[in-house]
């Protein structure tokens, strides 16, 4: 009993210790913000876009008033919440590196297309949020809406449903869809590199558009262009052909 009370004593004496050696410390300027690490981090997809350059620019006023401030005395939350108020951000990932840092680490939102509308264009997001009108060439390389505010409305769930099952790496794929837009057949996607429009209807996607994969892999191997691919039926998909230069 008497050797617990003792080691009781003699950590609580340490951690006093420690406590008063940190305050000292902390009061002579030691663990004052010296240095921010901050970093945007987004999807390969998104990465290399100039946005984001402007994106950390601008967000990074949020905590540039910090700087010589005590570390141990810095909201982490307060920067963290006044980071998510930026309607692009996903995420935010915040840590202190003693003795003078701070390493911010923010997500964005992931950006699948641009909605146009009179010239301007808007990010369309994962979770099928419109973003503000962005510099588009400052953005990444991402395809366009091109249908009516009304249209847009109409058609968003089937857009957002294809564009959720496009791989990364096919010939129907991300890579190379350039454009989504509305004639009066309804719906078409067009991809590179032939400008070929796409339907695929609004039922029964993933076996429509695998479909569509079948057929382009077939008009490559014979050397052939299309113009339309038209898989939006029950049992067959009709193309039509580029006619020959």
């Amino acid at each position: 009993m008497k050797a617990y009370v003792k080691g009781f004593f003699l950590g609580f004496a340490a951690l006093f210790c420690f406590s008063f050696v940190v305050m000292m410390a902390d009061y002579q300027g030691y663990f004052n913000l010296k240095s921010f690490d901050y970093s945007i981090l987004p999807n390969k997809r998104m990465q290399g876009a100039a946005i984001f350059d402007l994106y950390k620019a601008s967000s990074s006023q949020a905590f540039q008033g910090l700087r010589g401030k005590s570390l141990l005395g810095i909201s982490v939350a307060g920067i963290r919440d006044s980071l998510m108020q930026e309607e692009w951000v996903e995420a935010v990932h915040i840590r202190r590196v003693f003795p003078k840092s701070l390493k911010i680490e923010v997500v964005p939102k992931e950006w699948w297309a641009y909605f146009e509308k009179d010239s301007q264009f808007y990010p369309l997001t994962k979770s099928g949020d419109l973003l503000g009108r962005v510099p588009v060439l400052q953005g990444p390389d991402l395809p366009l809406i091109r249908l009516s505010e009304k249209d847009f409305h109409l058609y968003k769930h089937i857009i957002m449903q294809v564009l959720k099952r496009l791989p990364e790496e096919a010939l129907f794929s991300f890579r190379y869809l350039q454009e989504i837009g509305r004639d009066r057949e309804g719906l078409y996607f067009v991809i590179q590199p032939d400008h070929m429009k796409v339907r695929v209807g609004t039922e029964n996607l993933d076996l429509r558009m695998a479909r569509v994969e079948k057929v382009l892999h077939y008009l490559k191997d014979h050397d052939l262009q299309g113009r339309v691919i038209n898989a939006d039926f029950t049992q067959k998909v009709v193309v039509k052909l580029r006619k020959a230069r």
